[in-house]
């Protein structure tokens, strides 16, 4: 399984997710914004990083970059995990290093199925 970075400013859907997420066997470690996401990122590896991207701080493309800027390996994917699912949002996703885009689900499936892809190198 998966060690997983989960990124969310909001704290209930953020437990809920890790629960989830810990039940399929994932290891997973908490942030509830871009810089402490992004202090953990960088103190520890991780396999997968799945980010919000409305955060009041810093929005999850601006984090996304920073991430790729400052990761010690260019290895760890990044999921964008959000609620928004405009025309633009998958492209400004890519463009700024996120290696997959989905929409927020409590379908652990389908949030697996994802993490498992990046794990597999797909996209």
């Amino acid at each position: 399984m998966a060690n997983l970075l989960l990124v969310d400013d909001d704290p209930v859907l953020l437990d809920l997710i890790a629960r989830l997420l810990r039940r399929a066997g994932h290891t997973v470690t908490l942030a509830n914004n871009a810089a402490e996401g992004l202090a953990l990122a960088q103190a520890q590896p991780f396999d997968v990083i799945v980010t919000d991207v409305m955060m009041p701080d810093t929005d999850g493309y601006a984090f996304t970059k920073q991430l790729r800027a400052h990761l010690p390996s260019a290895q760890t994917r990044i999921l964008i995990f959000t609620a928004r699912l405009q025309g633009p949002d998958k492209a400004l996703a890519r463009e700024a290093g996120a290696d997959a885009y989905m929409m927020k689900t409590v379908n652990v499936e389908r949030l697996n199925a994802a993490i498992e892809s990046l794990m597999n190198g797909e996209t």
